[in-house]
């Protein structure tokens, strides 16, 4: 049936009452955007494949894609700001895109939110290293070590020192 004069806000509260009948008050569309044109979901999402996909671009080095990927990132740290994997991409990005200050701070702030991992110590002095200050990058990723001695990837980092 063909509505004459119904806006895209009417064709949404439509959608949406027909979905939140269906499902019984079980499922609620979500409007992300405020339909700005970009999507909205239907199902709630933790957003899984997202953070995957952008864990290989990462990998590969698909650099043209890590400026769209922070984007992504951002809207998943809006809705989740405790996503753990999100943050640790985050951080990544920021050390692949040169954005050295912005990752240093990034990461001193999860250590400050989510306590002193490894983890965070060994990727902030990798961030410190490829920004040139050495000896900064070998005091974290010897931190690093220090917290979680039995992980072999902080020794290799560190080791990246002497070659």
């Amino acid at each position: 049936m063909f509505l004459i004069d119904t806006s895209i806000d009417q064709v949404f509260r439509n959608v949406r009452a027909e979905v939140l009948d269906w499902s019984e008050g079980g499922q609620r569309p979500v409007e992300e955007t405020q339909l700005t044109g970009d999507v909205f979901y239907l199902n709630k999402s933790d957003f899984t494949n997202e953070l995957e996909e952008i864990d290989l671009i990462i990998s590969n080095s698909q650099k043209e894609k890590y400026q769209y990927s922070i984007l992504t990132i951002e809207k998943i740290l809006n809705r989740y700001p405790d996503n753990s994997k999100a943050q640790d991409l985050k951080g990544k990005l920021l050390g692949r895109l040169k954005s050295y200050d912005d990752a240093i701070k990034f990461y001193n702030s999860l250590i400050e939110l989510n306590g002193q991992k490894d983890y965070y110590y060994r990727e902030l002095g990798y961030v410190y290293n490829k920004s040139g200050d050495k000896s900064k990058a070998l005091e974290n990723i010897t931190k690093a070590i220090d917290i979680d001695p039995k992980n072999d990837f902080n020794f290799f980092r560190r080791a990246e020192f002497f070659k």
